[in-house]
């Protein structure tokens, strides 16, 4: 069967699959638990696992541009001083 906005739904497996959320009464066989379903706690869990994956690479990747901020902070601080003592050494020259 062909749903409206052309995404087909059908026999997959043996089981009737829907692709989207159906006009209503289209699709009685929704999963709202169990397996597979919407609210299967192995899909919560790997989604909560991967959000805190990339709220740990955030983390990470603010760590490391921090670090390279205070790093080139410091060089250039560095750098200034030097230019700074090279200038007087040689007016002193």
């Amino acid at each position: 069967m062909e749903h409206p906005r052309g995404i087909s739904k059908g026999n997959v497996g043996g089981h009737r699959r829907c692709c989207c959320a159906p006009p209503e009464g289209e699709c009685s066989e929704w999963s709202a638990g169990g397996p597979g379903g919407l609210f299967d706690p192995s899909r919560t869990h790997l989604s909560d696992a991967r959000q805190r994956g990339a709220v740990i690479e955030r983390d990470m990747l603010n760590d490391e541009i921090t670090r390279q901020v205070v790093e080139v902070h410091t060089r250039v601080h560095s750098l200034n001083g030097q230019i700074i003592h090279a200038r007087r050494a040689t007016e002193a020259a």
